[in-house]
């Protein structure tokens, strides 16, 4: 019971030594987000899978920084331990969930993709262009 007053206790106590450190990792993170997707610029598989993770790195960082001014205000409700622990755990969820999509299903669409590849036969691919329109004959 004391563990669940803890985490819901409305105006927590000033003292929150993890400042810096939650700030450091904020603003490493946020600056990583917007070199991700250079890593995968050419991986056209995995740019298709991956293309909201950068948004949602910084989306968790701002929510953090954002709990940080609360806490440092001392604003009673918004800077509740609960909220804390939700952004973290929001910011889990996306790494494992990324982690994921690398892990099982990039593999698999990565294979697909070279399975059935063309194989250089420009005709495959004319057959989908369209084509231009016909001209009609005058007639005199």
């Amino acid at each position: 019971m004391e563990t669940l007053q803890y985490i819901f206790t409305p105006t927590p106590t000033g003292q929150f030594d993890y400042y810096l450190l939650v700030l450091i990792i904020c603003g490493i993170l946020f600056v990583l987000s917007f070199f991700i997707p250079i890593l995968y610029k050419k991986n056209k598989p995995l740019k298709i899978l991956v293309n909201k993770f950068p948004g949602r790195i910084r989306i968790s960082c701002i929510l953090m920084l954002l709990y940080l001014g609360l806490r440092h205000e001392n604003i009673p409700f918004l800077s509740m331990r609960f909220f804390f622990y939700l952004i973290i755990l929001l910011f889990i969820y996306f790494i494992l969930r990324y982690l994921y999509i690398y892990l099982r299903v990039y593999p698999k669409k990565k294979n697909f993709i070279i399975k059935n590849k063309p194989s250089g036969n420009k005709l495959s691919y004319n057959k989908y262009l369209p084509t231009p329109k016909k001209k009609k004959k005058k007639r005199r």
